[in-house]
């Protein structure tokens, strides 16, 4: 079977006019975004985008990121979402990889992205985002719309207001990828992940409108940003895709802005991360007055702490969805259900997915702990110029995770942590999530904490406790002390750690998460 994405997200659109989008105070109509798609549509063809070729994209989340990512779609072309903050070595990274020669970017971030593509010799053409922007792009190095740039020529996205809309639709097959995501990168260089129509129809369906209920009637506000797979689905299929209305912000996520987009336009739906609903919990009583009782609550990307959703179901009575999901996966696959869930689990598969623990060498005796394997519609294609990888995490249609799950007598499913985080003290495995979760929950002073092995002079293996605690002066000087008594009641004595180190902030990569190896890596025992 063969169709066109964007031309089934315009049909959807075309059901009525209505408000698709809240940007900067301003409503962005549904015919808005069918009209300008289209015309960049027509921008991309005339520089020279043809069907299946790469199309990457550093943007912002603002209405020129949604529209460009249909019009992309629309010609047959794979949009490529990325982190529009990427450092150069990843960038340079994406034009390797890609061997995409036209890139959708900022104006901020023109120089940039222009001198990475000239350092490693490829000729690429650049369109530049300057709609929905009242400051000009910088002419002390942009130049004029179509004037070369040595290699590189630079084109104006406002260059669309003069051109017709394209009514063209490129077909593309089931079996192939209609847009392309990187993965986050925490172990190497990110592999490009190939994704299905079918897919993303089968998340739609079965998570958005199943789940969570999501129709014509609602707001969804995500802080994952749009180059994020939960971001994307949350922000640009959803909403599209059910006549729903969401809300952008090109700016990173901050607990003022998240609290002001949320008073501002009263979302319905709330996607975020623990680490944002933790520390948004002092803003609770403000949230819960200005949504109501019927918002419904989504957290994915990591964990959700049982203290952080214990805090907000008993202070507020606000139940959090929490859920997981994977690049390779779309969306989110195994979930809590809204008036049935639990803290400190994660949940049960969304209808249309199968999963199953393998144990691996894990100390599983009774089987229930193992790494999960998911299969389901929404299953990658595989990897892009990676067939050894794509080889090893995707057979017989099933996604090995790399995620480690237990499974109880009711059959949830419960979080354990990485597989690749999991290491021996004194030959006996330490499984950092448990005394993570323990300290984060029992020290209120505590926002985060990473559990990293490290080498003693003898070469024996021990651990270091890394952690943020909150800039208060009235912290107590010994907490490492305080917290290692604690441990030393709960846990065995090959969990406890060696070290005990306070850091400002831990090291994340481009997407924002944890690189635990940059921790661990570095130390020894004297």
């Amino acid at each position: 079977m063969a169709m066109n994405l964007a031309e089934n997200i315009y049909q959807c659109l075309a059901k009525k006019n209505y408000t698709a989008y809240f940007y900067k105070g301003r409503g962005i109509s549904s015919t808005t975004i069918i009209e300008q798609s289209k015309k960049i549509a027509q921008l991309l063809i005339e520089s020279g985008v043809e069907n299946r070729n790469r199309v990457l994209i550093f943007l912002d989340d603002t209405p020129d990121f949604i529209t460009t990512f249909l019009a992309i779609m629309q010609i047959g072309a794979i949009p490529v979402p990325l982190n529009p903050m990427s450092k150069r070595q990843y960038i340079e990274h994406y034009f390797k990889d890609s061997g995409s020669n036209f890139i959708v970017c900022e104006a901020r971030d023109y120089a940039n992205i222009s001198e990475v593509s000239l350092g490693i010799h490829a000729n690429v053409r650049i369109l530049i985002r300057d709609t929905y922007k009242a400051k000009p792009c910088d002419k002390s190095y942009l130049g004029s719309n179509n004037l070369s740039f040595n290699k590189v020529d630079c084109i104006k996205m406002s260059k669309v207001n003069s051109l017709k809309a394209s009514e063209e639709f490129a077909k593309v097959s089931s079996g192939e990828a209609v847009y392309w995501q990187y993965t986050s990168g925490t172990t190497g260089n990110p592999k490009a992940v190939l994704h299905s129509v079918k897919g993303i129809i089968h998340s739609n369906e079965c998570y958005a409108k199943q789940i969570l209920n999501i129709g014509g009637d609602d707001c969804l506000y995500s802080t994952a940003k749009l180059f994020f797979g939960y971001g994307l689905g949350n922000s640009f299929f959803f909403p599209l895709m059910n006549n729903a209305t969401a809300i952008l912000d090109d700016r990173w996520p901050t607990i003022e802005t998240i609290v002001e987009n949320i008073q501002c336009y009263k979302p319905t739906v709330i996607f975020s991360v623990p680490v944002l609903y933790s520390k948004l919990l002092t803003h609770g009583e403000t949230i819960h007055e200005t949504v109501g009782k019927t918002c419904r609550y989504v957290s994915a990307g990591s964990p959700l702490p049982g203290k952080t959703y214990n805090s907000w179901k008993w202070q507020f009575g606000i139940e959090i969805l929490d859920g997981i999901g994977a690049t390779e996966m779309g969306h989110i696959y195994l979930t809590n259900r809204p008036g049935c869930s639990r803290s400190g689990v994660t949940g049960k598969p969304v209808e249309g997915y199968e999963v199953k623990i393998v144990s691996e060498d894990l100390e599983n005796r009774n089987k229930r702990q193992g790494v999960l394997h998911v299969k389901g519609p929404s299953i990658a294609l595989g990897y892009h110029n990676n067939e050894a990888e794509s080889e090893q995490k995707f057979k017989d249609g099933w996604y090995r995770t790399g995620d480690v799950f237990t499974r109880n007598e009711n059959g949830d499913y419960k979080y354990v942590g990485r597989e690749d985080d999991l290491f021996k003290v004194k030959g006996r495995w330490v499984v950092p999530g448990k005394i993570e979760e323990f300290i984060v929950s029992n020290f209120p002073a505590v926002q985060e904490a990473v559990l990293s092995p490290a080498t003693t002079d003898s070469g024996s293996v021990n651990s270091i406790l890394y952690f943020v605690a909150h800039n208060d002066t009235k912290i107590q000087t010994d907490i490492d002390i305080k917290m290692h008594e604690y441990l030393r009641d709960v846990f065995e004595s090959h969990y406890l750690p060696g070290r005990y180190c306070k850091l400002q902030a831990l090291p994340r990569n481009d997407n924002g998460k944890i690189v635990r190896h940059l921790l661990g890596s570095r130390q020894t025992f004297s």
